[in-house]
């Protein structure tokens, strides 16, 4: 009986194993991820910075500032990407003095290393394109900025203390040296009213924050990313410019790295009613992980007409419906998830307002997704690990088992061996 018992529990154990793996084959890559998600220890801030850019005047001229608050700095041109990784900076910055440089790509290993453990700023143009790459849908990247003619600035009245050390608070200030001859042209994130809906901290803004036309900021703060819109030199800031920029930089250095943005702010399946759009948060934004073929369906109740749209990983991947309590369903091709499982879901509304506008609605969200939690995969793999290892240890058990009970004779050993101070 008990030879019986263990071979049906080692039966059990690997059929279990099998069928447990065969169910599962498609999450393993999620799988093996969530795990080791849920075992990695974070990397403890640091120090060193890194500057990418081909204008090497342009790069020295920011470095030096840092250099003289204590940080370890150096760079290295466009060419040396692949060595990013290797290097493994705390922070790399991007810029540079062109208005149109070059566009950057990066192969997968440092497109990973730059999504990971590693602070990101992006300075001008240029550095605004890299933010839009490692943080797709990213509010600071490229497609919220627009360009600005001026740096007068003021600080958000929120801002953490350490950003605004030495600065005022209650009055604007020029972050670069300029007249009416030289302005000082750059970028500035849009938020459309409110960046902190976007998942962003506004750091400085330009021109009067009231109205509901919304807001800009050529300085901005998301995650571990940071967005500066100027690429003039660091010789050409004001002084106080210069202490906002080695305050920004060192407080974001010596915090603790944030999950990446659409982990942060993924959107699960499901209703969302009671959400508003008005004077201050004229768009909302939902992203999605979409991590497999079908179709998204959203379903919005509205008693005015709003915008609703759809933008996945690629150009084509793109959708829009406008009117009261709109609705969308999208496909999912195999094209579209090979390039990416990124998808944002706006909703806007551009009638007339005032500081009384609220428009209530309600948002249905369903999509296709195979992704394990980091919870279920760890509880999966382990489930999968002991059924095989019950099976093996089954298996052993019965082959011991069938020996010991053959007698000993000529040509055949007993596994215990008889010692002579041992019972027969």
């Amino acid at each position: 009986m008990s030879l019986l018992a263990a071979a049906v529990v080692g039966l059990g154990g690997v059929t279990g194993a099998v069928f447990g793996i065969g169910q599962e084959v498609p999450q393993i890559p999620s799988v093996i991820q969530g795990v080791v998600t849920t075992f990695h220890h974070p990397r403890h801030p640091g120090s060193h910075v890194v500057f990418v850019s081909n204008d090497e005047f342009l790069a020295k001229s920011y470095l030096s500032l840092l250099a003289d608050s204590g940080a370890k700095t150096e760079s290295i041109d466009t060419s040396q990407i692949e060595t990013l990784p290797t290097v493994n900076p705390d922070l790399v910055i991007f810029g540079s003095g062109v208005s149109e440089p070059e566009q950057l790509e990066f192969s997968p290993t440092v497109l990973k290393f730059l999504q990971g453990d590693v602070k990101v700023m992006g300075i001008g143009s240029l550095g605004s394109s890299v933010l839009e790459q490692v943080e797709p849908f990213s509010p600071i990247g490229f497609r919220h900025a627009i360009g600005v003619q001026n740096s007068e600035i003021r600080l958000d009245a929120r801002l953490d203390k350490r950003f605004s050390a030495g600065l005022p608070t209650d009055a604007a200030f020029k972050l670069y040296q300029e007249d009416a001859l030289t302005p000082a042209t750059g970028l500035a994130v849009f938020d459309e009213g409110s960046l902190s809906l976007l998942g962003a901290t506004g750091v400085a803004e330009l021109g009067d924050p009231g109205g509901c036309n919304g807001h800009t900021w050529p300085v901005a703060r998301q995650g571990n990313d940071l967005f500066w819109g100027y690429s003039l030199p660091g010789t050409a800031l004001t002084s106080q410019g210069a202490l906002l920029f080695e305050n920004v930089v060192l407080a974001v250095l010596h915090d603790d790295f944030q999950q990446p943005f659409q982990q942060q702010h993924y959107k699960d399946p499901g209703s969302y009613p009671g959400d508003a759009l008005g004077c201050l948060f004229s768009t909302n934004e939902y992203r999605l992980p979409v991590s497999a073929t079908g179709a998204i369906k959203v379903v919005v109740k509205s008693t005015r007409e709003v915008l609703l749209s759809a933008a996945g990983p690629r150009a084509l991947d793109s959708y829009s419906v406008h009117g009261i309590s709109p609705s969308l369903l999208i496909p999912v091709t195999p094209q579209s998830l090979d390039a990416g499982q990124d998808w944002v879901i706006t909703l806007s509304y551009s009638g007339p307002m005032n500081s009384r506008t609220r428009i209530d609605y309600d948002f249905t969200l369903s999509y296709p997704s195979q992704d394990a939690s980091p919870g279920r995969a760890l509880l999966l793999t382990l489930l999968l690990l002991l059924t095989c290892l019950l099976g093996v240890l089954s298996t052993v058990y019965i082959a011991r088992a069938r020996h010991l009970v053959l007698p000993v004779g000529k040509g055949i050993w007993a596994i215990w061996p008889w010692r002579p101070n041992q019972p027969k």
